[in-house]
């Protein structure tokens, strides 16, 4: 447990930050909400976040950083005699009372992802048969054994690749060898329906088909290099001789490229909570002893009606993404225990669910899955195209979840739906990728680069490089735990609006997502929007928000961006580029998402500049860009801002009514967190007084801010170069503006046209 304190983004109900000790950096109150629920284990008034935890966010074991398991070891033997990831494997560190550090396992025993032996190194005794320990395995198995190898057989291969899938036993791998493997997804596509396995590919490749197509397809607007030239429905890709490459051959249909859950898991039995769910417990009282039987190792689902809560806003009151219409404060739970009616859980519950409602049948309730899950399946290191709705799919919105479920090592592009979606997800990752370039890229559903969706839960999106596409990431009605960290997101866009950047780092896509982490990123910007409803606690820690995308003047830009323009009304021929003003801000939390919370990022650039749309060919208008400002907060800084096509750091309060209209809430201020970030208008760091725009000073303990939120030390993939890589005291940030030179790995790997694993300097 890391000796700091990790920011929740709790409603700040005393609106103070508290100075603490040098060894608890900063404190935040926490949260009370109505019916009991309060944080701090009850206390209805102050609830301090304890100073070696992140409260009850439980980002420390988001993804596959800590996955619960008990057994003892006996020399280099592990038995574990319980599990149910489906997801131990080779390159694991363990962890536990007595575990030598550095501990991992090396090879399977009888063991294939759950109970069963493994053998470690070192040697050492920890535990005994009679008295096994609670212990944790962190990263993804590295599978080696190879149930099946599979060739590209020059027609349709779907069917050859579902049937090994089919046949694959846990713990094993099937394999992909080199080349074009045609998918039919008018028919189902490839789907994996088996926990403990992994399809792995025989390598990502070289890039070859970064930027060849036009936006919205048409003739690839180069020549590829070392492959051939593929043309399939309006859309381009190169061959690749260093690739395994998957390639949808119809492009028409509905059904997903690759999908992994388990057939027919639907929802289950519901049970109504006895007593409202405290935040930060581990247990909750049920009204009946379940039956059918709750069992340990159970996933099952717990959420309320959003009615039962003032935190949330509902917009456009969307109602999918949910189990039934209304419940979308949720989350998943994995059962520790069961004793009667009382179920407890392995992680703590995040949110304080409530009994007491405002309307029928939107009390908190427990539910359950109808069979256990898919668990412990995973995608790696290969090209994946041309995905009909989505490319890569974790879990399935109408049910169906995936648990302990990753996708590594993997180009995907050219999907017209999301390129990877995590729904109904506990646990999963999505790491070391590079997601790009959009069929489609346009709001309504087209175009996502990922999406975290229908209760997922504790889900880790670790370096990867997101670019091209109507938004980096959404967030529809997730749960609770969720962190992105360090990647590289830029150049989000709608084909038919390419002079405004759209929401990048998007944390809200429909309402009631909370207690998110965004960390150690950078976009052109953090926008939440407001008009499907509102995200709560989100915090946002050490990300660089630039306020400006690649491919906008007066960077030379990204083909095929920097030379793209559309029809538009009004105003002839519109140029890709950043030239309406509000929609630069670093920074831009809609009406309504209430309780989050912003510290030590950077916002804007050095030198940044105003950009003016004039004297472009067909372009019969002129956006000129008057100034910077620091923020937007009240109705006359809203005013004046539109008035300029001014451009301002923070934007609070800014949001899209029914209708397309814009307009101004100015009481969305009143529970943002901001401590120590750093704009380059003030060219300062600033910190504000809670729920105010009125800034308080830097200083003392308030601002002597930990590496990270989630993690115990410095990330393996910075390498030798320094982490943080963000510092709000001096502005710098990738490329030494502001200060020393440091790098986000991400970031240098995109710009040297090679995959986020790359080779740093």
């Amino acid at each position: 447990m890391r000796a700091f304190v990790k920011l929740l983004c709790a409603a700040l109900v005393s609106g103070l930050l508290v100075a603490a000790s040098a060894a608890a950096q900063f404190l935040i109150p926490g949260i009370t909400l109505q019916g009991g629920g309060g944080g701090g284990g009850g206390d209805p008034t102050a609830g301090l976040l304890p100073t070696a935890a992140d409260g009850w966010a439980n980002w420390q074991t988001a993804g596959l950083q800590a996955i619960p398991l008990s057994g003892y070891i006996a020399g280099t033997t592990l038995t574990v005699t319980t599990s149910h990831s489906n997801a131990l494997g080779p390159s694991q560190a363990i962890t536990g009372p007595g575990v030598t550090s550095g501990t991992t396992i090396t090879a399977m025993g009888s063991g294939a992802g759950d109970t069963g032996t493994y053998t470690i190194s070192p040697s050492q005794t920890v535990g005994s048969s009679g008295s096994p320990i609670a212990m944790t395995a962190n990263g993804i198995p590295n599978r080696s054994t190879i149930s099946t190898t599979l060739t590209p057989s020059g027609g349709d291969d779907t069917a050859q690749i579902n049937n090994a899938l089919a046949a694959c036993p846990a713990g094993q791998v099937v394999l992909l060898s080199l080349g074009v493997f045609k998918i039919d997804s008018v028919n189902g596509g490839i789907h994996m329906d088996v926990s403990g396995c992994t399809m792995r590919g025989s390598g990502a490749g070289a890039q070859k088909s970064t930027s060849l197509n036009p936006v919205n397809g048409g003739t690839a607007i180069r020549a590829c290099v070392g492959g051939t030239l593929v043309t399939i429905n309006g859309g381009n890709y190169c061959t690749d001789s260093t690739a395994t490459q998957l390639v949808q051959t119809t492009r028409t249909g509905s059904n997903s490229l690759f999908t992994m859950w388990r057939n027919n898991t639907f929802y289950g039995t519901s049970y109504d909570l006895a007593a409202d769910a405290v935040q930060g417990a581990f247990s909750v009282t049920l009204t009946a002893t379940p039956s059918p039987a709750i069992n340990q190792g159970d996933l099952i689902i717990l959420d309320e009606n959003s009615a039962n809560d003032p935190n949330t806003y509902v917009g456009n009151n969307f109602s999918g993404f949910t189990r039934a219409t209304g419940r979308n404060i949720t989350e998943q739970k994995e059962v520790a225990s069961v004793s009667g009616a009382t179920i407890t859980f392995v992680t703590p519950i995040m949110y304080p669910y409530h009994t007491s409602s405002t309307c029928s049948g939107c009390d908190a309730q427990v539910t359950t899955w109808s069979q256990t899950p898919q668990h412990g399946g995973g995608i790696e290191n290969m090209f994946v195209w041309g995905g009909v709705n989505t490319n890569i799919g974790l879990g399935n919105g109408g049910g169906n979840p995936c648990a302990y479920c990753w996708v590594k090592n993997v180009e995907t592009m050219w999907s017209t739906g999301c390129a990877i979606c995590i729904a109904w997800g506990y646990h999963d990752v999505i790491r070391d990728s590079f997601i790009h370039e959009a069929a489609v890229p346009e709001n309504g559903g087209a175009g996502y680069l990922t999406a975290i969706s229908s209760g997922s839960t504790e889900t880790l999106i670790e370096n990867n490089v997101m670019w091209y596409g109507n938004k980096y990431d959404v967030m529809q009605t997730a749960g609770g735990g969720n962190v992105l960290a360090y990647n590289y997101g830029d150049d989000s866009f709608g084909f038919t609006y390419p002079d405004e950047p759209e929401s990048g780092w998007n944390d809200a896509h429909n309402y009631s997502t909370h207690l998110g982490l965004m960390e150690g990123n950078y976009g052109a910007n953090f926008a939440g929007d407001s008009y499907w409803g509102s995200a709560i606690f989100i915090s946002a820690y050490r990300n660089w928000f630039s306020g400006l995308r690649a491919s906008s003047p007066p960077n030379a830009g990204y083909a095929p961006l920097n030379t793209y323009s559309a029809s538009g009304t009004g105003c002839g021929t519109i140029y890709y580029g950043d030239y309406r003003g509000d929609s630069r801000a670093p920074i831009q939390v809609q009406k309504a998402s209430f309780y989050n919370g912003f510290v030590g990022n950077v916002l804007g650039y050095s030198g940044q500049t105003l950009i003016n749309e004039s004297g472009r060919p067909g372009y019969t208008c002129t956006q000129t860009q008057t100034a910077f400002m620091v923020q937007v907060t009240t109705n006359t800084d809203y005013n004046a801002m539109i008035a300029g096509n001014d451009v301002p750091m923070w934007i609070l309060g800014e949001y899209t009514a029914p209708g397309g209209i814009n307009s101004y809430d100015p009481t969305t201020v009143n529970t943002i967190t901001r401590l120590a970030n750093w704009d380059w208008v003030s060219s300062a760091e600033s910190c504000y007084t809670f729920g105010s725009a009125a800034t308080t000073a830097c200083t003392g303990a308030a601002t002597a801010l930990p590496n990270s939120f989630y993690l115990a030390s410095k990330p393996s993939f910075f390498g030798t170069h320094p982490w943080p890589w963000v510092s709000p005291t001096t502005g710098a940030t990738s490329g030494g503006s502001g200060g020393t030179s440091v790098l986000l790995p991400a970031m240098y790997c995109f710009q040297q046209g090679k995959m986020p694993t790359c080779a740093l300097p």
